[in-house]
């Protein structure tokens, strides 16, 4: 289940999408308790996925210091294969945990809003991290749930088919694996927008992001993402209200 929801009664409704994009790491002193050469715990500050931090001693903690205290309610992990356990900690006091098999997965921890200096990812077990995002979360204003393909289900494959001189089939290869999706939201109100979801728009024509479109129902289909095209609204003419569409590519 790689949305863990702390809470259900914070914020606005949990079959509402929850978006992570804010990351405080990015800026942060970030220590471990042990690495691995090429593997450093300096890794996990990249937003990108080619350098991750691998463990040399089991358990291991992450230690993740902030210039000052963050207004923190969201821990997104990308780019992971962990087969054991993973706690996210306030300083000591646990306050979010998971159970990692070894399958690469994205997992969105939502909590309740906590003012933080100090970060911790603890690591019982073995495998690497890749990505640590921590921040404020973009709660969606609206739901939506017509004509809808979840992310984890819409794979963008690119399949060569292989066949013997003869004509025999001998089988497809993956050659590169991916996700993609499309999400629309309508009746967003326009200041809400300006306000909430354009700094987003903002962000991820650089930056990728965190996205889990129903947490409640579907806690399965969280994806860490890059948007493929700019993000234009549009007035739809019913008062003041807004739509807005995106498209996106994921990791498989």
């Amino acid at each position: 289940m790689p949305v863990i929801i702390e809470d259900l009664s914070i914020g606005e409704p949990m079959n509402h999408a929850r978006i992570g994009y804010e990351n405080f790491v990015s800026d942060a002193t970030v220590t471990a308790t042990s690495e691995t050469t090429d593997f450093p715990a300096n890794a996990i500050k990249n937003p990108f996925t080619y350098e991750s931090w691998k463990p040399s001693v089991d358990p291991a903690t992450l230690d993740i210091v902030f210039d000052s205290s963050k207004l923190i309610n969201y821990v997104g992990l990308s780019s992971q294969d962990i087969t054991g356990t993973i706690n996210i900690k306030n300083g000591t006091t646990t306050i979010a945990t998971y159970a990692a098999t070894g399958v690469k997965e994205t997992i969105l921890f939502l909590l309740e809003d906590r003012n933080i200096t100090n970060l911790k990812i603890e690591i019982i077990g073995s495998g690497t991290l890749g990505v640590v995002y921590a921040g404020s979360v973009l709660e969606m204003v609206r739901p939506f749930f017509a004509d809808y393909a979840p992310p984890t289900l819409s794979r963008s494959n690119k399949v060569l088919s292989n066949m013997s001189e003869g004509g025999e089939f001998l089988g497809n290869s993956i050659i590169r694996k991916g996700l993609k999706d499309s999400i629309q939201w309508e009746n967003l109100p326009a200041q809400w927008y300006r306000d909430n979801f354009d700094p987003f728009v903002e962000d991820c024509q650089t930056q990728p992001f965190f996205i889990a479109w129903n947490p409640l129902r579907y806690p399965d289909d969280v994806i860490y993402a890059q948007s493929t095209k700019m993000i234009s609204p549009k007035l739809n003419g019913i008062m003041n209200l807004m739509d807005v569409s995106m498209t996106m590519k994921g990791l498989a």
